[in-house]
């Protein structure tokens, strides 16, 4: 700290003082507060990627949980950190990150829909046609 005075003798006399501040970012804060929770937010929403193919409904509720999940935490993180005018590298993996969690909607929908693809229909067995043995028992059935 330096404190100094400014002007001469028939100049009124200012004082100025000089105070150095020293900050450091701890940048883990971010590693293990945002982007690891994130990190797993995004392999749950993978998961829809081993559940069964014909289970269309459920690969389709974790996707949406997962999206409305990360749009929830992107609101608290709003509230916690400092409002920026640009865009930081922490919100360009939030993007990253939510456009890859709503990818996971349409990839589910489209996988499920190829794999099932058509059912394979059997051809029910002919009936053989009547021979004439048959003919005469109608008749009689019918006559008697």
């Amino acid at each position: 700290m330096i404190l100094n005075e400014v002007g001469g003798d028939d100049a009124a006399h200012v004082s100025c003082l000089v105070t150095t501040i020293r900050l450091q970012r701890q940048s883990w804060h971010y590693a293990w507060e945002i982007l690891l929770p994130l990190l797993a937010l995004v392999s749950v929403v993978w998961s829809i990627f081993r559940v069964e193919i014909e289970s269309l409904a459920d690969r389709l509720n974790i996707a949406f949980i997962g999206v409305l999940t990360i749009v929830a935490y992107r609101f608290v993180l709003a509230e916690n950190t400092p409002r920026m005018n640009y865009l930081t590298l922490l919100d360009s993996v939030l993007i990253g990150s939510f456009v890859m969690m709503a990818a996971t909607v349409p990839q589910s929908e489209r996988g499920s829909r190829g794999a099932s693809g058509p059912v394979p229909t059997q051809t029910p067995p002919r009936l053989p046609k009547p021979t004439k043995l048959c003919r005469p028992r109608r008749q009689r059935l019918q006559a008697g």
